[in-house]
């Protein structure tokens, strides 16, 4: 273990971890209403373990540390590391994120827990005992004593032979190329795009008249068709303009929701799009409204839980890093709008896709009428 609070430390341990293709790394930080304050930052190459000091060195010469642990094949292995890669990213400033194997992320992976400690796998995995130690002290104070700097050590000691049992059991099950998307998935996320919008979306529909239906299929359509993550107007908006079927581009700029930018961009597509259609709209029966929520929607979205719990003990992957509450909610509205539980595997994608999108169908055949 050798702690690297100078320049010239730093300098002589980039030379040494230089070109390693995987990287045990670990942060000890302090988090505070202004934000998290590094402290340590515990890297090997699965040899020595080197303890670079972020308060004692010049904040300018971690990029350093940043180039030679991105280079361009690198892989780092955390645990629980989300936290960790954030803060890293920020220091690092890297033209490109390197691979990641967080070995919780993988051990969800192999097994039904998605969730555990490192002291918790180290012992499940290695056998090895070990206690909390340090882990609640000031990371700020200095100098930090030796047992302390031991401790800050001792989380990536075993991580080169954790990673070694966990890749070849992933390996076993077939899902070790599976493992760099999910991880990537769970340390980097992005936002879920929404739904598309559909017509029965919009459960208050039934009181437009055919022209304002015909009005609000087509501004549906628009909608989608814009290019991904655009948010223009709220579909409530849209519900409205179909409603007040403006005549001009001032009398949109009205409408409650709907910006200046907005009326002065789209306002004339817009309005040509409601004057389509209130020359071609058919006439059409008064619309029923829709039931808020059915019994058929609440049994749908029960068998899907159990699918859920099937599916993930039958190929052995905990249920909350294969199939989290947040997709599971969007895999009940995909079900729920179709009336059909198959169509769930729609939210199925990346990683997912490839790991259950063959099971999940012969599942939800089961409870086909």
């Amino acid at each position: 273990m050798r702690v690297l609070a100078t320049r010239e430390e730093l300098a002589q341990a980039l030379q040494e971890l230089e070109g390693a293709p995987t990287y045990y790394i670990d942060t000890e930080f302090e988090s505070s209403k202004q934000g998290k304050r590094l402290s340590l930052i515990q890297v090997s190459r699965g040899e020595e373990i080197y303890l670079v000091d972020a308060l004692r060195l010049p904040l300018a010469s971690l990029p350093d540390l940043g180039k030679v642990l991105c280079h361009g094949s690198a892989q780092w292995v955390l645990h629980a590391g989300l936290q960790d890669v954030e803060l890293l990213l920020q220091v690092f400033a890297p033209e490109r994120v390197p691979s990641l194997f967080d070995t919780q992320v993988v051990w969800g992976m192999i097994g039904p827990e998605a969730s555990v400690s490192l002291a918790f796998l180290v012992f499940r995995v290695l056998g090895v005992r070990s206690s909390k130690g340090y882990q609640a002290d000031d990371w700020l104070r200095r100098p930090l004593p030796p047992a302390q700097l031991e401790y800050a050590a001792q989380d990536i000691a075993h991580l080169p032979a954790i990673e070694k049992q966990l890749r070849s059991r992933a390996r076993e099950l077939g899902r070790e190329q599976l493992i760099p998307d999910a991880c990537r998935e769970l340390l980097l996320p992005m936002p879920a795009d929404p739904l598309p919008l559909t017509f029965e979306s919009f459960r208050n529909a039934w009181q437009l008249d055919s022209v304002g239906q015909t009005a609000l299929r087509a501004l549906i359509e628009w909608d989608n068709s814009l290019p991904e993550g655009s948010v223009l107007v709220q579909p409530k908006t849209l519900l409205s303009i179909a409603s007040r079927m403006p005549a001009n581009v001032a009398d949109l700029g009205r409408i409650k929701g709907v910006s200046g930018h907005f009326a002065r961009t789209h306002g004339n597509q817009v309005i040509a799009l409601l004057n389509r259609a209130s020359k071609t709209a058919p006439e059409l029966d008064a619309m029923e409204p829709q039931d808020y929520a059915s019994f058929e929607d609440f049994v749908r979205e029960a068998r899907l839980l159990l699918i859920r719990a099937e599916l993930c003990a039958e190929l052995s992957i905990a249920p909350d890093l294969a199939l989290p509450m947040a997709v599971v909610r969007r895999m009940q509205q995909r079900a729920n709008a179709a009336r059909d539980l198959a169509a769930a595997a729609l939210e199925l994608r990346g990683w997912r896709a490839s790991l259950l999108g063959a099971a999940f169908p012969v599942h939800a055949r089961r409870f086909a009428p």
